[in-house]
């Protein structure tokens, strides 16, 4: 899996875990319903975040974990959050190179105050713990590459041009 394509992929993983029937309005939660779909927007994120594909694993292991500290967080209101927010923390936490909130707020389209929130409050919700064992990424490695989502074919190329194992940091300059 491409970086676009894990994060695709991780964005279907996503929307199955909104299944709060009534959902807790948190700092998660949007007042008015998003204007871009779940997939175009880890499309999105997944282009610009420049998150390596183990951070992208690492983010779903970690929005699994807070599905299961808590379910009711996840619904359509608030799945574009926690999907910026888990990435933001994957990258951070994996990627030797990762950027400033700043930069993030800019690609999730969240200023950077509320983007801190968010951060700090999937860190508290889950007491810190977002080390990632070597079973849980394989788990989750195997997980998301079993959605069976057709990738778009404008992607097709760029998205098998560079695959990477799974086991290993795609380390390539970024620029």
């Amino acid at each position: 899996m491409a970086d676009i394509q894990a994060a695709i992929r991780f964005s279907h993983l996503m929307k199955s875990f909104c299944t709060a029937t009534k959902p807790t309005e948190s700092v998660f939660h949007c007042c008015v319903p998003v204007p871009i779909s779940l997939k175009a927007y880890a499309s999105r994120l997944g282009t610009y975040m420049y998150c390596s594909e183990a951070a992208v694993i690492s983010a779903a292991v970690i929005a699994q974990r807070l599905y299961l500290h808590d379910s009711s967080l996840f619904c359509e209101q608030s799945i574009h959050k926690i999907l910026a927010a888990t990435l933001v923390i994957g990258a951070k936490f994996v990627d030797d190179k990762y950027y400033s909130n700043g930069y993030y707020a800019e690609c999730t389209g969240v200023d950077v105050q509320e983007l801190n929130l968010l951060e700090l409050t999937v860190l508290t919700l889950l007491d810190f713990r977002v080390f990632v064992s070597e079973q849980d990424y394989v788990d989750m490695t195997d997980r998301l590459r079993a959605v069976s989502e057709p990738i778009p074919p404008k992607w097709t190329a760029l998205l098998f041009q560079s695959i990477t194992p799974s086991a290993e940091v795609n380390t390539q300059p970024r620029p």
